[in-house]
C-alpha cells in the first residue's frame, strides 16, 4: 500500500478531523482513509452518470435522425459528401 504524508494542516481543520474521527470511533489515520476512498467513489458515480447522460442523448439524437429518414440511420451521406468535395477540389473548384 502506498503512503501519503500531509502536512501544513490548520490548525482548525486539524481539530476538526480529529472530532470527526472520534464520533465516528475511528482514529485520524482511518477517518482520512475513508474520506479518501468516499471522495474516490464519489468521483466515479459522477464520472458514470455523466456516460450514462451522453449515452441517452446520443440514443435520442439517433431516434430523432431515424424519425426524420423514416425509421432508418442515412448510410453513407457523410461519405458521399466528402467524396463530392474531394472531386470538386480536384477540379478546381
Amino acid at each position: 500500500m502506498a503512503t501519503l504524508t500531509v502536512r501544513n494542516i490548520p490548525e482548525n481543520q486539524h481539530v476538526a478531523l480529529r472530532v470527526r474521527a472520534a464520533r465516528a470511533g475511528r482514529s485520524m489515520e482511518e477517518e482520512v482513509r475513508v474520506m479518501i476512498a468516499d471522495a474516490v467513489a464519489s468521483e466515479n458515480l459522477s464520472q458514470n452518470a455523466a456516460l450514462a447522460d451522453a449515452e441517452a442523448r446520443v440514443a435520442k439524437a439517433q431516434a430523432m435522425v431515424r424519425e426524420m429518414f423514416g425509421g432508418e440511420l442515412p448510410k453513407g451521406r457523410v461519405d458521399a459528401f466528402l467524396a463530392e468535395r474531394r472531386a470538386a477540389a480536384e477540379r478546381g473548384e
